[in-house]
């Protein structure tokens, strides 16, 4: 009776020590504990910024951009489509996806090569964190108001890439100071990242993200030479 008892109570737990060690390996290796994070911007895999995952701006054709994404574990199946579109008279092609988590990504091309990719981040990013591993941005956009209150861009237009971080209401208030003044926080979190390949502060308006003259002077204007976090004179 005592073997018997002790060998239940030992077998009991041996399971249990056996689902726990199953749960701990699946928090650990991240099997089944959530849909796959794109976080390739720290990490450079498969390839660094502003490659993504393959897809190279200025290089890659339509036919590279379909067999990457349809092969990509972090485009969700039957989600890529690919249709005509314009902007500023210049007729592009957009592809459009979802990653796992469901937020939507694009990118366009423009005589057969693409022009620039966004992506949505499916993880927290902050501009901190980007300033680490990037270093100081060439330029910082800023504006208050419009549709998300408190916006805020840190271009690097000769390493091909962008971040944009935007703050609604109530938030926003924390980071306006003034009409003229804003504050650029390490803790802002990335919302959207932006490829492209490297060029002039100038040309990443004008011939990437195909602003209409009146803009691109605007932001040109606007965009104000990187000194480090802290206040920024708001774009008028």
């Amino acid at each position: 009776m005592i073997c018997k008892t002790f060998s239940l109570e030992c077998s009991a737990k041996l399971i249990s020590a056996l689902l726990l060690c199953v749960a701990c390996v699946g928090l650990i290796g991240g099997c089944s504990c959530g849909p796959e994070l794109d976080t390739s911007l720290l990490t450079g895999s498969p390839c660094r910024a502003p490659c993504w995952h393959n897809i190279i701006p200025g290089t890659s054709s339509e036919e590279v951009v379909h067999e990457q994404l349809e092969s990509s574990s972090l485009v969700r199946k039957g989600t890529v489509r690919c249709d005509s579109a314009e902007q500023e008279g210049v007729l592009l092609t957009m592809c459009a996806w979802r990653d796992q988590k469901g937020d939507f990504n694009r990118l366009y091309l423009h005589d057969g090569k693409v022009l620039r990719i966004e992506i949505e981040l499916d993880y927290d990013l902050t501009l901190g964190e980007v300033v680490d591993e990037y270093g100081p941005p060439e330029y910082v956009y800023a504006e208050a108001g419009g549709s998300f209150e408190y916006a805020v861009f840190l271009l690097y237009p000769t390493q091909g890439l962008g971040f944009t971080s935007y703050v609604f209401a109530p938030d926003a208030a924390k980071y306006i100071v003034s009409r003229d003044i804003g504050i650029v926080s390490k803790e802002l979190k990335v919302e959207e990242a932006i490829y492209f390949s490297p060029t002039s502060l100038r040309e990443l308006f004008e011939e990437v993200l195909l602003l209409s003259p009146s803009r691109v002077e605007h932001h040109v204007i606007n965009s104000r030479e990187w000194s480090d976090f802290g206040q920024v004179e708001l774009a008028q």
